[in-house]
């Protein structure tokens, strides 16, 4: 996808780091909703890649091998999809 049309960090950010950004944006207000710390929310939802300060160093890849770094989005939107069922 062309990015050039884009403001913010939409346009320097990849896919992974997007959805992360995205995702930590909910656990803060489900943990403000509820009364919670972002940490509990990610526990009890089954999302600790979310608490990480680089979710990218959580997934803990070796991003050299195609196959390791093609399992990054999907484990990260299990993740995501844990979240959006708490």
């Amino acid at each position: 996808m062309d990015s050039s049309p884009l403001e913010g960090a939409g346009r320097v950010e990849d896919t992974i780091n997007l959805l992360a950004h995205a995702g930590r944006k909910i656990v803060a207000c489900i943990a403000e909703l509820r009364g919670w710390t972002e940490e509990r929310v990610c526990r009890e939802a089954g999302c600790p890649l979310l608490v990480a300060s680089s979710v990218k160093a959580a997934l803990d890849l070796d991003w050299s091998e195609s196959k390791e770094k093609a399992s990054a989005i999907p484990t990260l939107i299990e993740q995501l999809t844990n979240l959006e069922q708490c």
